[in-house]
């Protein structure tokens, strides 16, 4: 039974991250919107590796088409991974240039709070690491 649950839950995860049913729109001042989530993405990063804090104050500083940008959560960011590519998994018409590397959320580890979430955007994988890592940042609003 666990294993049938299980199964379940990953085909429905992999069908809400790259079953998707409504594209990005190129908003064409170096943002993106997600029409299935309503978020507005950078899209692209700045190509610097920071901490955790150090991201969090870049999104929040990011002046790009009127401001108001953060972190992502975990779940946010993970919304763009395409698991139907790799190398990277996220779509690279929409999200160019983007690293094979680790990119930030500002979602804590529940059970470590020097923490946090990211995704490998080589292969779509998720974990938490040191906030004081040096990860890429991709800011939403």
């Amino acid at each position: 039974m666990k294993t049938t649950m299980l199964t379940i839950l990953i085909l429905l995860v992999t069908m809400a991250t790259d079953g998707r049913c409504e594209p990005f729109r190129d908003n064409g001042d170096g943002t993106v919107k997600d029409l299935a989530t309503g978020l507005t993405w950078q899209r692209e990063d700045d190509n610097t590796p920071r901490a955790n804090g150090p991201a969090a104050t870049y999104c929040q500083r990011l002046t790009l088409a009127g401001g108001g940008w953060r972190l992502p959560t975990i779940k946010e960011l993970y919304s763009l991974v395409n698991l139907k590519v790799m190398s990277p998994a996220i779509d690279s018409d929409v999200f160019p240039n983007t690293n094979l590397d680790y990119w930030w959320s500002e979602t804590i580890d529940a059970n470590d709070s020097n923490k946090a979430w990211f995704v490998f955007f080589k292969n779509g994988g998720s974990q938490t690491t040191s906030l004081t890592l040096a990860l890429y940042v991709r800011c939403v609003r």
